[in-house]
């Protein structure tokens, strides 16, 4: 795990509302499988921290997008944060998610 990482996981495991596990191995289809940075799994709710290093390089841009859209086709809903929000707006960036993992709660309860 990055620091950047580790500092969003321990600041929503705080928040205790959901149970959160870091670098979850997800199987899309019969031939590709994602590991994902932080995930809830029963909500399929997935945060990724993409850092400048290995995401600045056209390959990963390319690669990242058929990544997101393999996972949003296999159900799950993706936000990404940089190591720039988590320092600068932690706390907004840990409501965000928590907000969505409660949307997608209150959606399969409905479903």
């Amino acid at each position: 795990m990055s620091p950047p990482e580790r500092l969003a996981l321990h600041a929503l495991l705080r928040a205790g509302r959901e149970r959160w596990t870091a670098g979850v191995r997800v199987r899309v289809d019969a031939e590709q499988e994602y590991w994902l940075d932080l995930a809830v799994e029963d909500v399929k709710l997935c945060v990724e921290v993409d850092g400048w290093t290995v995401h600045s390089r056209a390959e990963a841009f390319h690669s990242d997008r058929e990544r997101r859209n393999a996972l949003t086709m296999a159900g799950w809903t993706v936000l990404r944060y940089t190591p720039r929000h988590l320092r600068d707006d932690l706390d907004g960036a840990v409501d965000e998610i928590l907000e969505m993992a409660a949307t997608l709660r209150r959606s399969r309860r409905r479903g």
